[in-house]
Parts: C-alpha cells; structure tokens; sequence
C-alpha cells in the first residue's frame, strides 16, 4: 500500500561549520585544535587504526597559526612556545607568536622549560637517548650528548655520563665533576649524592665539599632546611627507617619512622610509623601522637586528620584539636576563605577562623566560590553570598549536582538536570513532580510505572501502591503484574496487593488479554499463561501477539504468521509471509504476494487478489488493485465508485486517500467527510482530526473547521478530550478547542486517564543570573 507517512521535518541550518573542534586553551591565549577523521582501510585485520587525530593551534581571533597536521601539540610552560610531533614522531620546538620552529624537527621528546631551559633528548646509534638542553629562543645551550640531564635547579643541572654523575652549569661548564653513583638536584644550597666506594649517600656542597657525611641508605632533597634521610630501606612489603635532619646535619629524630613529609606550611612534618600518622615539630618533637590513619595539612596552620571510626577533624601547629572529630567530610579550604562539614548528613560552612557562615542544613553537596556559596539538593539550589546571607532559591527537579556550577565572575548559576517526572491534571492545570527519571504510560486503570533507583507502581493520583521498590517489573492487565525483587531474585506474577501468584520460569512480556498473557523463553519458546500462571499452551517463534476474539497472532523462526485459538491449536492450514491482527471478526493475510480475508475460522472469505490491504474498520476496509485504491466490504465488493491515488493509515472506519494529489478524509461509507485538499490528514478521533500544509500540522474539526493555525511539528490522536501536540523537539497539549493547555516545554506526553497524564522533561541544563 502506498502509505502517507505522517511524520515531522527536520530541518537543518548548519553553513560554513568550522572543521575542527577546540581542546584546552592555555594561558598564554591560544587554544590547540584537533580533527579525527576515519580511515575506510581499518579493520582487525590491518595495523591501519580506526581513526587519524591531528593537532594544531588558534589565537585569540580563532585564526589558525599552526595547521592541523601534527601527531600532538603541548604546552611548554613558556609562553608562546609549543613541543609539537609531526607524523614522523620527531618533535621540535614551535614559536606560536612568531608562527615559526624555533627549532629542528630532529629530537624523540622535549621537556618543559625550568628557569629558562628545557632538556632534549635524541635517540643515538646505541638504542638509547642522548641528553641535551634548549633556551626559550631555540638554542642548543647543552650539547645532545649526555647519557642523563636532569633539570636545572639552583643554576646548575646534574648529569649523567660514563655511568657517573655530576654537575655542569648553563654555559656546559663541568662545575662539579662526575665522581658520584647517583646524584640530585641542589636545594638551600645542598645536594644528596652518592659515594661509589661506600655506596652511602651524603650531601655536598657547590664547592664539591661533603658537608653531611655520607652515612645513609638513601637521602631526599633539602627543603626549608629539612631532609628525610634513611638509615634502611624497607624493600617490598617491608617500612623505611628515616630520621629528619637539618643543614647542619644533625638528627632530629630517631629513625623510628617509616616516612617525614616535607615542611608543611604550619611548619609541622607528618610523620608516618607503620600505617598511622602523627605531627612533628621543626626540633623533632612530637606534637600529635602516631595515631590517625589519615592526616593532611588543610589551612590558617591547622591539619586534618581522621580516627579510626573515620571521623574528622581538625589540629593546629601546636597539636591542639580545635574541631573535635566528629565529621564525615571537611573539605579544603577555598581561597583561604571558606570550608564546609558534613555531620549526620548536614553541611555547614565556617570561615578561615572556623566561625559559622551557614549553619547546618541538608544537602546534596555544597559548592564554595570566591563571593557565593552553593547548597544543592534533589530539587532547588540556594545561593549565599560569601558572608552566608541568602540570596536566591532556584527550583528545579532532579537536580544533578555532577555538572551544575557558578559560572562568569560567579553572577551565573548552572543548574544540570536529570530527566524529570511531572503529574499533570489537564482540568485543574497543576503540575506535581514525581521523583522518578523514568516512566511508563498509564494502563488502562490508570497505574504507570516510574524509576528512580527501583521501579514503583503508580496510579493517576500520583499515589504510590507497592510498598518497597522492585528490581524490575510488568505493568498491571487484567488486575495481574510480573516483578522481581532484586537481580537474582526469581521473577514472579502478582496481584493487586503485591501477593505472589507464582514464580515465572521465562520472561514475561504480557499483557494479559482475554485471560491469556505472553512469556519468551531461551530459543524462541513462546508459552501463554494463564492468570494463576500456568502453562496454557507453547510454541515456537519470533514473536507472538496477544488474545483478539479468541485468536493469537504468531509470528515463527522463518517469518511465517500463523494464527491459534485460546488452545493453541493453528487456525486454518496456511501459513502467511505477513498478516494484521483480527478486526471485525476478519483479518487481512498475504499468500503468494497478494492480500485477501479470512475469518476466524481460518477460511478465505476475500480471496488473495490485492496488492495491499487494511484492516476493517465499520465494516470497510481500503485494498488496491491495479495501481488504484478502492474502499470494499466484507464481501470484497466495492464502495462507491471513486478510486484514489494513495492511502494512509485507516482508523475507527475513516480512511486518509488522496485524490488529484491531494489528502482528504473519507467514511466507511465512501462518503467524503473531509475535502481533498491537505497534504496529509489522520483519521477522526473524538471528533477532531489533525491535517498538514506546508510541513506543519493544524487541528480541524470534523465538520472541516480548522481550529488552529498550521503551527505544528507533529500532533498525536485525541484521548479523553486532549492531545499532545510539538514544536521541534518540545510537546505539549491542547483542547479539543485548540488551546494550549499544557505547554511546549516537554520531552514526552503520556495518555489521559480521568483529566490526568504523565508527562517528562528531558536531560539538560539550565543557566539564571544571579546578580
């Protein structure tokens, strides 16, 4: 059958598109820029990859100064001066601002620049690299011929070569000769190095002079004053012995720890022995015990540490407790301004001082700026100023925390959102959010099913009926649902009241119909049940169809329909490459590539002589024959005598067809209820239809009256006295007069049952000014 399709137009706008996609922007102001394309050779069995990435670069004026054609493009951390890798792997050094290499394309990887000077490195002939360095003008400032370079520190770089190590200056003097088994960086005036005879490490000097014996199993670098040294080192499974020690080398502690950190900036040093933690003074004492699992230095000289019952709480630099341990969370300091607690899930945010700003409330999560504060629950988010007043309360449900944000100089609130459930009374206009992301539409009591985490029943009151959520269920028919409790909880039927019927062995599918309901079992078995779940009848196939006056639809493993009674016994003796469901005691079947009627018994009462047919509908059906299509009877005579060029989708016995090109309505009679001059039209329901011009759908009674202009995208049959109706990529509904009842600012419309709907917001974000 030549079918008018009723469907909406997309339309698309997009014109002289940019063909790359923008990635990080650095603070310098050029952002780098990237295009995946496909490669059609790929496979699994070639090394040909999937997809190509090329990098380049844009300025400020989004105007490319370097091209797309290059393997990686990297920030140096020098301003304007970019590590790039053509195709070739080689990488060389490019000047963004100048728009030129500053220098060969020639080495296997570039470092990032120190003070001035960035380490290069070539592969030699020996499999290997060779280490050398580069200023930020591109000059080879250390020739590449070190087997090691480290940074440079303190205006000097150790080096490795001949398997020793040393120091040489900027200019490639040797300061320090390569004398030692390893070696590191200077720091207040320092650095651990390595004896190759006693294979202990000291410090030395800049004169080479070993200031701090070389005593030790291994030594850190100098900071503040302070290094960790150890006497032993633990080796897999086992703890360090370390002591910490100053500049003059002398030992502050004992070596009864397993770790000292660097100086904190409350002037403390955590010390770890086994798996606890503890504070130390700049002398070696102890001033907090080693008797937390957890401890970190927070803010305003004060640490963070957590007891063993994995509460917080906090400590200043003289081991005093001044927040007791009583917090599930307290969070970093934010612009040494503002932190928040959460105790017994409230948050509560204090200043640097630790004195209250906002006092403790429920939340999902708070979020700290420099000038507002952000409380954010499932359905608001309220805004503070930093002194914690209250500014703004914005309501929005199913709040996601994960993405919503203060935004532009923090005068933008950015609110990201799941998809939400609303109730919808179309006769009292209100509106009642369900906490749900999920939903199903109304059965035919008027019960959906929704989910949040697990799935509820629902009725049209928004009431919920089961008294714990579900893992996974079947919505109700014929007063019968399918649920199961949890993942590997087995699947049962139910009542009403929730009570177990009996435990179901396949999938269920339902619905129930005329007493018999639909399970699928592994293999293609299809098995009917009925209401007390017991096998009725089984057999073997794609799919099946539910009970229509006494008769079941089944479609087996070669695409074959077939049709069985309530028993399961096969109606009639042919099989059909395709079939409708049973309408008006008929229905239409396809045998050898024509269409003709059976009855329910299974005999031809309208031959297979059709090109396509419908079903019936008030006693007509619409058929073509010989390129035309004609309205027939039950005898499969003709009605009237016009013949019409195309047809639609036939519904409660009115038929769309096009006559001179035209879409107009007809009855089961072939009589003309609606003029042939849209471009699509739908059948009548409620005394309304929907017909088309232009790409755009306007509401028409069924006298012809056209109630509303040609404004929408598409539209849906009328139900209880509405219908949904969608502009792009949002729905709404309208009265049987035309008005908007319900707004376009919907995902998705549900059926009406008694005024009531359902309805669904998608997915998305939202921004408001918060100035």
């Amino acid at each position: 059958m030549k079918r008018l399709l009723f469907f909406a137009t997309a339309l698309c706008s997009q014109a002289f598109a940019q063909d790359y996609k923008e990635g990080l922007t650095f603070k310098d102001g050029f952002t780098a820029i990237y295009r995946t394309t496909t490669n059609p050779g790929a496979s699994m069995y070639t090394t040909t990859p999937a997809t190509t990435t090329r990098y380049g670069l844009i300025d400020k004026n989004k105007q490319i100064v370097l091209p797309l054609k290059y393997k990686s493009v990297m920030y140096s951390y020098e301003p304007g001066i970019y590590m790039v890798k053509d195709t070739l792997d080689k990488t060389a050094l490019y000047n963004a601002f100048t728009k030129n290499f500053i220098t060969p394309s020639e080495f296997y990887e570039i470092e990032t620049f120190g003070n001035g000077l960035a380490v290069v490195k070539k592969s030699n002939n020996f499999y290997g690299l060779s280490w050398g360095a580069v200023d930020n003008k591109g000059n080879l400032v250390i020739p590449v011929d070190y087997d090691y370079l480290g940074s440079y520190f303190d205006g000097l770089m150790n080096f490795k070569k001949d398997e020793k190590y040393g120091f040489v200056d900027r200019n490639n003097k040797v300061v320090i000769p390569n004398v030692y088994g390893n070696i590191s960086n200077f720091f207040n005036g320092l650095a651990p190095v390595k004896e190759i005879a006693s294979g202990k490490y000291g410090y030395i000097d800049k004169q080479n002079t070993m200031v701090i014996p070389a005593i030790y199993q291994d030594a850190e670098d100098f900071t503040d004053g302070y290094a960790m040294v150890k006497r032993k080192t633990g080796g897999r499974g086992g703890d360090d012995e370390v002591a910490l020690i100053n500049t003059k080398g002398k030992e502050l502690t004992d070596f009864s720890y397993s770790f000292i950190s660097a100086r904190q900036p409350g002037g403390l040093f955590l010390a770890k022995q086994g798996k606890l933690y503890g504070l130390l003074d700049s002398t070696g004492k102890l001033v907090l015990p080693v008797s937390y699992p957890e401890l970190t230095s927070t803010f305003n000289n004060n640490y963070k540490f957590m007891t063993a019952e994995k509460k917080y709480g906090l400590v200043n630099n003289k081991g005093k407790i001044v927040l007791e341990p009583q917090y599930q969370y307290i969070s970093p300091i934010h612009g040494d301004k503002t932190l928040y607690m959460k105790k017994d899930g409230k948050f509560s945010v204090v200043d640097k001082n630790l004195k209250p700003l906002i006092p403790a409330d429920s939340a999902e999560s708070v979020l700290l700026g420099d000038k507002r504060i952000a409380y954010f629950h499932k359905d608001r988010a309220r805004i503070f100023d930093a002194n914690g007043k209250l500014l703004k309360t914005f309501m929005q449900p199913n709040l996601r925390t994960y993405g919503s944000d203060i935004l532009a100089g923090e005068d933008t609130l950015k609110l990201s959102y799941d998809a939400s459930v609303f109730l919808v009374n179309l006769a009292t206009k209100s509106v009642k959010a369900l906490p749900y992301n999920e939903v199903g539409d109304f059965n035919e009591e008027g019960i959906f099913v929704a989910k949040k985490d697990k799935h509820d029943f629902v009725d049209y009151t928004g009431k919920k009926l089961n008294a714990t959520g579900y893992y996974a269920v079947v919505n109700f028919s014929d007063g019968i649902c399918a649920v199961q409790e949890s993942s590997t909880a087995s699947p049962y039927l139910a009542d009403k009241n929730f009570t177990k019927i009996k435990t179901l062995n396949s999938t269920f599918t339902g619905p129930y119909s005329e007493g018999l309901a639909l399970c699928v079992g592994a293999f293609g078995a299809l098995t009917y049940i009925d209401k007390t779940g017991n096998s009725v009848f089984s057999a073997t196939g794609k799919n099946g169809g539910k009970c229509i006056d006494g008769h079941i639809q089944i479609v087996d493993n070669f695409s074959n329909y077939t049709y069985v009674d309530k028993s399961g016994k096969q109606i009639g003796k042919d099989s059909w490459k395709s079939a409708r469901e049973f309408s008006e005691g008929l229905a239409a079947v396809q045998l050898n590539g024509k269409w003709g009627f059976i009855d329910g018994a299974g005999n031809y009462v309208i031959p297979a002589k059709y090109d396509e047919a419908s079903s019936f509908g008030n006693g007509a059906a619409i058929a073509k024959s010989n390129g035309k299509f004609n309205l027939i009877n039950k005898k499969g005579e003709t009605i009237g005598s016009d013949s019409y060029e195309a047809a639609g989708n036939p519904d409660k016995g009115f038929f769309p067809l096009m006559k001179g090109g035209k879409v107009g309505l007809v009855d089961s009679k072939g009589i003309t209820v609606i003029d042939f001059k849209y471009d699509n039209i739908t059948p009548i329901y409620e005394d309304r239809l929907w017909a088309t011009k232009g790409g755009k759908w306007a509401l028409v009674d069924n006298k012809g009256k056209e109630l509303t202009g040609f404004i929408y995208s598409s539209a849906g049959a009328f139900n209880g006295g509405y219908a949904y109706v969608a502009s792009g990529e949002k729905v709404g509904v309208v009265d049987k007069t035309g008005k908007l009842v319900l707004p376009l600012e919907y995902k998705t419309v549900g059926s009406v049952y008694k005024n009531s709907m359902v309805a669904m917001k998608g997915a998305g974000t939202v921004k408001y000014s918060i100035r």
